[in-house]
């Protein structure tokens, strides 16, 4: 009986309650925006910048510069700075690869050019996106432009960008640069293997054994953090460079070398490992 009741009885829905934020809470959020703020300012812009620039490619496009040249009968025929180049193999393609900020002169396609002759040379641009610079003057149209020859020798090409894969390509192409990553990656893999394996067994010793001293052992371990970072390696030359003292410890090996830098590797990125442990 008793169920039959309640059951039949209805009860309104508890009203949602919204909890307010407080002070404290409003001081968080704005202390979190601020990180992310920083974040983005100091990691993610400058990491944007230097990666566009890595799939930036910057050569000089003969094709896009033509020349005419007056030496008192008239101006010549048209001939591209491409067509001279092939003509008199001035340049090669690697030659042409260059930064962003690369510069050519004019002169380079006249072998014969001399500032004081009579000469006069026209150029222009086959494209209004590319540009080139007379002394400080950028020019960016597809006009001629006439000078004498000692103001074309202030003529300077500029290179045209483009985006792609070039770079790498280049890059994991040369066998020396190749075997820099091999080296990082030897390195790393043996650094992070000798840390791990020595922190784990120093935190198992503070917190899982009887040993005496464990607060003296504790603070000797820390001390990397605290030092200046130069002094490692100076107190690394000093045991076990050419006049080191303890240098035998080495068997006839150099510090100057892999040796060096896993040793440097691993003193500074002990103590991390030992508190993250």
């Amino acid at each position: 009986m008793a169920t039959s009741l309640d059951d039949s009885v209805k009860m309104d829905p508890a009203p949602k309650i919204r909890p307010k934020s407080s002070a404290d809470d409003r001081i968080m959020f704005a202390f979190m925006a601020i990180i992310a703020l920083y974040l983005i300012i100091s990691l993610a812009l400058p990491l944007y910048t230097m990666l566009s620039k890595a799939f930036t490619t910057a050569t000089f496009d003969l094709k896009k510069y033509e020349f005419q040249v007056n030496q008192g009968n008239g101006w010549s025929e048209t001939i591209s700075a491409f067509q001279i180049n092939e003509s008199l193999n001035l340049l090669t393609p690697d030659q042409l690869k260059s930064g962003s900020d690369g510069r050519m002169y004019a002169t380079t396609f006249f072998p014969d050019f001399s500032f004081r002759s009579k000469t006069e040379y026209r150029i222009r641009l086959m494209d209004p996106n590319d540009s080139f610079l007379v002394g400080s003057t950028r020019v960016g149209d597809t006009e001629w432009h006439d000078y004498p020859s000692n103001k074309f020798r202030r003529v300077v090409l500029r290179p045209s960008k483009s985006r792609g894969l070039d770079n790498f390509i280049t890059y994991f192409s040369t066998p020396a640069l190749f075997r820099s990553i091999q080296n990082s990656l030897f390195i790393s893999i043996l650094t992070t293997f000798i840390t791990v394996t020595v922190a784990f067994g120093f935190a198992y010793a503070l917190n899982r054994s009887m040993m005496r001293f464990k607060g003296i052992f504790r603070l000797i371990a820390m001390i990397p953090i605290l030092v200046p970072s130069l002094l490692p390696g100076i107190a690394l030359v000093y045991l076990f460079g050419n006049q080191g003292m303890i240098k035998g410890l080495l068997f006839g090996e150099k510090i100057y070398g892999p040796i060096g830098i896993v040793i440097g590797a691993v003193f500074f990125t002990f103590p991390h490992a030992l508190i993250i442990i």
